[in-house]
């Protein structure tokens, strides 16, 4: 599993991160600010990805990420061009679990939609869950 992480919360998060990462769960990129990228400009690519890497490093997880995931999946092609002209390899998912409907209010919910369509729907499939 992977866990793609906000920049700006990492520092707040350095112990559970440090931890993921010793229990084998892969540390990846999902910008800074988790603002929309869709129409971001180049420099504001590169901004996003250098100061996530930089809280990443000043909080002692993982090496430099490879994996990046824009919020909300937007990225258009000149985006996902200058990410991976970056280093990294831009990853989306093709099912949405929509776990943020019920990951405060019925969690069991959240694992039940999860579990039903994994395996039975969408066997080898990225899924998002957010929450």
């Amino acid at each position: 599993a992977a866990l793609f992480v906000v920049g700006s919360r990492v520092r707040a998060r350095a112990a559970t991160l440090r931890r993921a990462e010793a229990l084998g769960l892969r540390i990846a990129h999902h910008s800074f600010t988790h603002a929309d990228l869709g129409a971001a400009s180049r420099a504001e690519l590169r901004v996003e990805v250098a100061e996530t890497e930089a809280a990443l490093a000043d909080a002692g997880v993982c090496g430099r990420t490879r994996v990046f995931r824009a919020p909300w999946g937007n990225l258009d092609a000149a985006g996902q061009a200058s990410v991976e002209e970056m280093g990294y390899r831009v990853v989306n998912w093709n099912l949405d679990s929509e776990d943020w409907r019920w990951a405060s209010t019925a969690p069991e919910q959240m694992l039940a939609i999860v579990e039903s369509t994994m395996d039975a729907e969408w066997p080898g499939s990225i899924i998002h869950l957010q929450h």
